[in-house]
């Protein structure tokens, strides 16, 4: 669909809706609007205001992350809207966000209501409106003001770690599920949706700090915090694993950061403090890790650790092309998530599906058709896609982001 097409989509939603609403999106120029950057914007203003109001509807189109909440009829709009001028001028990201309330009559509430002028460009200050019709500014100008500004942000000290809260929303946001969670779909999963997600990252994206409270050069104590996190986060999602595989990732890189000076010292970092994930729990005859590697030698995220996660941080992709980096991880992960359901040979099968797709000889509606018919779900490639995200953005701030750490 054509902006128009979805405009018109959004306008009649709103119509079938009857309330008055908030839609909360990112201001971004052009036809295309969808990015790592722009999903983070309307991420932020989501969780800055969910608590306001009941579970939103989630539209994920070209426009880009939209959150659509109903307003409550007592709700006076006015006062609302100061709130949301507020938030688009005084946030550090408030001038990169759409903040918009329909009345039930499909009218936009403007800022002119409330006597105040028009919203300035996020490039020259000047209204932005003039500058959107003269085109004075080039998308490739806009879009590198508006990159500039959110990592800005993210690599800003604060109460939660930003650039992983950053990478674990845009992990979710493909068009592509393999039975996964993404804006879209549950995927093969009863026990989650993208709401479930968003509790466990806003919720680690803060705990992750507690890392700098430990002794991080030992293993033990970073695997007592990651045990302890994991069961926060299960506590948070009502039993659902949403980010298991995360906390022990990103607790190893972290760690490492910590320690070192450049980002290929703190991957050697990486290789050493995975040798001691194989400790005396790890060759329990019991433990379902060691049974997998006695039977096929995988490994799963600890091999990834080993390897200082060589594929995702190599992969020669540009960081918005999230499905082709979720299918190229699916063809080279052991993914234990669908071991673990449905065991090693029909892991197998699946690689050779991802395999025939990338060649051509199988539909995208036939794979996805084939993950939910088998309950499966490529889990433990969405962890790699968040780090190929995160070491897409650190290795030209890594000395920020140690600074936002320490």
């Amino acid at each position: 669909m054509n902006i128009l097409d979805l405009r018109e989509k959004r306008y009649n939603l709103y119509k079938k809706i009857g309330k008055n609403i908030l839609s909360i999106k990112a201001n971004v120029m052009g036809e295309e609007k969808r990015n790592l950057y722009s999903n983070y914007v309307s991420y932020i203003f989501y969780n800055e205001l969910k608590d306001n109001f009941k579970r939103p509807i989630i539209e994920f189109d070209s426009e880009g992350l939209i959150f659509i909440f109903e307003i409550d009829d007592k709700t006076h709009l006015l006062d609302l809207k100061k709130t949301l001028v507020d938030l688009e001028e005084n946030h550090p990201l408030g001038r990169l966000s759409d903040l918009d309330i329909i009345s039930k009559d499909l009218r936009e509430i403007s800022r002119s209501e409330l006597g105040l002028g028009m919203r300035k460009c996020i490039i020259c200050d000047s209204p932005a409106k003039y500058c959107s019709r003269s085109l004075k500014h080039s998308k490739e100008e806009f879009d590198k003001a508006f990159k500039n500004k959110v990592q800005k942000y993210i690599f800003t000290k604060d109460e939660r770690i930003r650039l992983i809260e950053f990478c674990l929303l845009n992990e979710l946001m493909r068009n592509i599920s393999l039975g996964t969670v993404n804006p879209t779909t549950c995927g093969s999963h009863s026990d989650m949706d993208i709401f479930t997600f968003f509790s466990s990252l806003d919720f680690l994206s803060k705990e992750f700090l507690r890392i700098k409270e430990i002794n991080y050069n030992d293993f033990n104590s970073l695997k007592k915090l990651g045990i302890e996190m994991e069961n926060k986060m299960l506590n948070i999602t009502n039993g659902a694993n949403t980010h298991k595989g995360m906390i022990f990732h990103f607790l190893l890189i972290l760690a490492s950061i910590l320690q070192e000076n450049s980002l290929e010292e703190s991957r050697d970092r990486i290789k050493y403090l995975a040798r001691f994930s194989f400790d005396k729990d790890f060759y329990n005859p019991c433990n379902k890790s060691y049974m997998r590697y006695n039977k096929n030698k995988v490994l799963g995220a600890r091999g990834e650790a080993l390897k200082a996660y060589d594929f995702p941080y190599n992969l020669d992709l540009e960081e918005n092309n999230l499905d082709k980096a979720f299918l190229l991880l699916c063809n080279y992960s052991e993914d234990t998530n669908i071991i673990n359901r449905r065991g090693y040979e029909f892991y197998l099968s699946f690689k050779k599906k991802i395999s025939s797709y990338l060649l051509g000889e199988i539909t995208l509606d036939y794979l996805e058709n084939f993950c939910l018919k088998n309950n499966i779900s490529a889990g433990g490639s969405c962890d790699l896609v968040s780090i190929f995200i995160f070491y897409k953005l650190l290795r030209f701030n890594y000395k920020n982001f140690k600074e936002v750490l320490l």
